[in-house]
């Protein structure tokens, strides 16, 4: 027999992967702001799926890590690469790293200031959050972490033309950001500051109430707002936006209290201000312009109404929200049902969006899961603008 080379005996190959698949049913009806949903993309029934595939290489002190994902729905496919990045280690505390990567800060469960770099109209909410997160494209990005004495850990990341949907554009972004540990470990948190189109700082912080609660935030102070105001219609139909402002600092925060009770469910509660939301003065002009032009009368108005859609595509619009969620791991069946209930509720106009998931593990590797979705309020308030009123999905997913 011949020996291995060297080399060879100090690889490490990992893969693994994961296939999801589901189907939804959707009530779809008109509203002022899609008067034509199936034109814009909104159907009844939908099917889709995915495949992922996650990597890593390790040699001495040099680790490489992907993830593949491909994507069907409706018959159309789509295929990405997440993440392919090398990770180095230089000494006993300090990594460095370069290439694609998926990075996920912050706690809360509703609206979470504190992870810049996510978009949550890109997630599908049909899975759990934590699989929904990582279906994504991840950031081009380098990077070094230096762990200190204490349990911390100070970050440099350089972000290249990170792709800003709200914004338009492609923003260069850097990062100084630290993660530690206070009271002997009793508070954990992380401050940040950030460069680029949107200047300013981030904080998150989790202490422990007694044995059962814990208490949490997640907040930051961004330079210029992500939305744009408008000053109403022009006597033809134009939209009139105004001018994105730039200059002002926006605070965006969420302040949450999670408790874990005896008989397995666990409750959170959260309260989130988004400083550089539509107030109402604002959102008057807004719901004024809709009613101008829809049903478009003409062709003007009918790239007004296209030219709003687009001003008032962020996940959020207002200033004030409540989110609740109930959740238990071992339900019914055995205990082998995980259920959750939501509730994202807007303090601006009543209005909000319930949610529910029922999920079950049938052998180690599969999941089956139920979830449903209903929006709620009068016509043209937040939740309310977008055609889907309730939504049904059963979905699968396997692990291998």
């Amino acid at each position: 027999m011949l020996a291995s080379p060297a080399w060879a005996e100090t690889i490490n190959f990992e893969v693994s992967g994961q296939l999801g698949a589901s189907g939804q049913y959707s009530d779809i009806s008109a509203t002022p702001l899609v008067p034509n949903p199936e034109s814009a993309d909104y159907y009844d029934t939908a099917a889709e799926g995915f495949a992922l595939v996650r990597g890593k290489l390790q040699y001495q002190n040099l680790s490489f890590y992907s993830q593949f994902r491909a994507e069907s729905e409706d018959q159309e496919s789509e295929n990405s690469i997440d993440e392919a990045y090398i990770e180095a280690q230089l000494g006993d505390s300090v990594f460095a790293y370069v290439g694609r990567r998926i990075l996920v800060y912050g706690q809360s469960y509703g609206l979470n200031p504190a992870d810049i770099l996510r978009d949550p109209l890109a997630e599908n909410d049909i899975y759990s959050a934590t699989l929904a997160r990582s279906l994504n494209l991840g950031a081009d990005l380098a990077g070094v972490d230096i762990l200190d004495d204490f349990g911390g850990t100070l970050s440099l990341i350089y972000i290249a033309e990170h792709d800003n949907p709200r914004l338009n554009l492609d923003e260069d972004i850097a990062m100084l950001r630290y993660a530690g540990f206070l009271a002997d470990g009793a508070v954990d948190y992380s401050a940040a500051f950030i460069g680029g189109e949107r200047e300013g700082a981030a904080l998150s912080f989790s202490q422990g109430l007694g044995d059962a609660s814990v208490l949490y935030m997640d907040a930051t102070l961004r330079r210029g707002r992500e939305k744009r105001a408008i000053s109403g219609t022009s006597p033809q139909g134009h939209l009139l936006p105004l001018p994105r402002e730039t200059k002002d600092l926006h605070p965006f925060a969420t302040l949450g209290l999670g408790h874990f009770f005896e008989n397995g469910w666990s409750l959170n509660i959260e309260f989130s201000h988004d400083a550089g939301g539509y107030s109402d003065e604002e959102w008057a002009q807004i719901k004024t312009a809709l009613n101008t032009i829809t049903p478009p009368q003409s062709a003007i108005e009918g790239q007004a109404l296209g030219q709003l859609n687009g001003v008032l595509n962020h996940y959020t619009l207002r200033q004030n929200y409540t989110f609740l969620r109930l959740a238990h791991d071992n339900l019914f069946w055995d205990g082998k049902v995980n259920g959750e209930a939501t509730l994202l509720y807007g303090l601006d106009d009543d209005s909000g969006s319930l949610g529910a998931r029922l999920e079950t593990a049938l052998t180690d590797n599969i999941t089956t899961g139920l979830h449903f979705s209903h929006k709620f309020g009068s016509e043209n308030a937040e939740f309310k603008l977008r055609p889907e009123n309730s939504t049904l999905a059963l979905y699968m997913t396997m692990q291998f």
